[in-house]
Parts: structure tokens; sequence; C-alpha cells
């Protein structure tokens, strides 16, 4: 090692033996101030050196992430330097995925089941769909209150994994108010009685992929394999709006029964074909209500909201 740099370093040395994260800022700062007077051969220990501070800094400021209630998400990284930069995305990338399996593991099996669906939904709709917000309370599975005759269709099924009022569009293009119930097996759509008929029942193996606008509206084609069978449905209704959840559970349930799908936010008009034939098709514009009513009015060809 030249002698320049075994003197620089060595007038280091002290600062390396110090935990506090100041001093490996002051240490990062002296290096970055000597780097124009070392030779050439010194730049491969320059930029180890660059990378041992780096490390050191992480493992000040995380040595009790363990121990902290947020896992560490306050904690403020130090800046890399340039040749660092690919590394510190890296690491951020592996800490986000450590701190989401931390911040599960310490949730009741309820709240764990919850917050996977919190994480779809912000992995899908954060930043493309109007609206998107996740609550404490977010998406807690069930929201019709008629419970006695859910329990009934239970019985015929299997237990509801999500389930809310709706309006479902009509081969004719009629808005229609319906249940949606949500199984393991099957995508279901009762009348306002629970009562149903075998062609509203939908097999997960069935959907391709569910499509949603990047409008604070609610509503979903949910795409069918087989030509002519999609859904399209306002989930909430008029006034409520469980699109986001519906979405995220519905990918969760179509991946457990082995069908991975697709979750598309669509820019424009939604396309979909319920005419049970192939080759007919319609499309969904999506405008701002004139009459500034909050909500989602859905119609054939337009949905206001």
């Amino acid at each position: 090692m030249p002698g320049a740099f075994s003197s620089f370093v060595a007038k280091l040395a002290p600062t390396m033996t110090n935990s506090s994260p100041i001093c490996f800022e002051r240490a990062k700062l002296v290096l970055f101030s000597r780097k124009t007077r070392l030779p050439v051969r010194a730049r491969g220990p320059y930029k180890n050196l660059l990378t041992l501070f780096f490390s050191l800094g992480l493992i000040a400021r995380f040595k009790d992430v363990r121990s902290d209630s947020s896992y560490g998400y306050r904690i403020e990284w130090p800046t890399p330097s340039k040749i660092l930069v690919p590394a510190d995305t890296m690491l951020k990338r592996v800490y986000k995925n450590w701190w989401a399996k931390q911040m599960i593991k310490s949730l009741s099996a309820e709240e764990q089941a919850i917050m996977r669906v919190q994480l779809l939904a912000h992995r899908f709709t954060a930043g493309k769909k109007a609206g998107f917000v996740i609550t404490r309370d977010s998406y807690s599975r069930h929201h019709i209150p008629e419970r006695d005759g859910l329990a009934a269709l239970e019985s015929s099924y299997s237990a509801s994994q999500f389930d809310c009022p709706a309006v479902k569009l009509s081969r004719r293009g009629k808005p229609m108010p319906r249940h949606v119930i949500l199984t393991k097996e099957q995508l279901i759509r009762t009348d306002p009685s629970f009562r149903v008929k075998e062609k509203n029942v939908m097999s997960l193996h069935s959907v391709s992929a569910v499509h949603v606008s990047p409008h604070d509206d609610n509503v979903a084609v949910v795409k069918s394999k087989e030509p002519g069978f999609d859904v399209v449905m306002s989930l909430g209704g008029d006034t409520n709006n469980y699109a986001i959840e519906f979405v995220s559970r519905l990918y969760l349930a179509c991946r457990d029964a082995g069908n991975k799908i697709e979750v598309v936010v669509h820019e424009g008009s939604l396309a979909y074909n319920n005419s049970l034939k192939e080759g007919s098709s319609h499309a969904l514009e999506f405008k701002k209500n004139p009459a500034g009513e909050p909500g989602t009015r859905l119609g054939k060809t337009t949905v206001l909201f």
C-alpha cells in the first residue's frame, strides 16, 4: 500500500473504533476530502473503505432494530456514495421484505390475514388508483349486515372470504342490486334475498384477470377465460367502495386455488363481454358526475364517479 495512503488510514484508525454514527460520517467526509490526493494504486483500498464506513454506519443505526416497535421504519439511512448506490438499493429492498415479515409476525392470525391483503392492495393500486387509502380497520372482510342469509348460503357452498353489497351489470346493460360473496372456490352473485342461480356462480379457475380504472370509483371487471362471461360490478353500490379490497382478496383467493391472475389498473375505457357469446363487447367510459354527487353510478357504457 502506498505510503501516503497508509498514513491516511492510520489517521482514521481511532475513528474506526468508535461506534458513533457521527464519527462514521466525519471519517467519511475526511475520506472524500482526501480522494483527489490518492495515487491510482490506492483507489481500490479507497473503495473498500467507503464500503466499510457505509456498512459500519448501517450497523450502528440498526443495532437495536429488533427492540424498536416500528422495526427501524423511522431510521434514516446513511447517504451512499455513487459507487454504493446499487448496493444501497438492494439492501433497502431486503430490509423492506424483512420489515414486512416482522410486522406480520407481531400480529394475531386475523390481523396477519388483513395485513397481507393490505400489502397486496398497496402493491396493486398505490399511486395508480385515486382514493387509495389504508387505515387500521381497512379490509374487514365482511360488509353484508344480513348474516343469517349469508350463513344459509355458506351451508350450501363454503365460508365467505369476502362479501359486500354490489350492483351488477346485466347482459342488457341494466344495473341490478346484488350481493357478492367470494369463497375459496367460487365468486358468487346473489339477489338481495340471497337466492342464487348456478349461472351466477363463477369458478375461481375460470378467472383470467380483474381490471379497474385509475379513478376514484368502485367498478371492477372480472375477466373470464371463457369468452362472453366477464362480470362487471360496482363493489359497494352507489355509496360505498370496496373495489380495492375485492381486487386484492380475489387475487389471493385465485392464487390459493392455484390460478394466478392479472390485476390491471387500466387507463381509458374498460372493455368487457358479458353477452355469453364470443365477439360481442362493450366499453365503459369513466366520467366525473356532473351533479357532483359522491359515490359511483354504473351504467351500460358509462361510469359516473
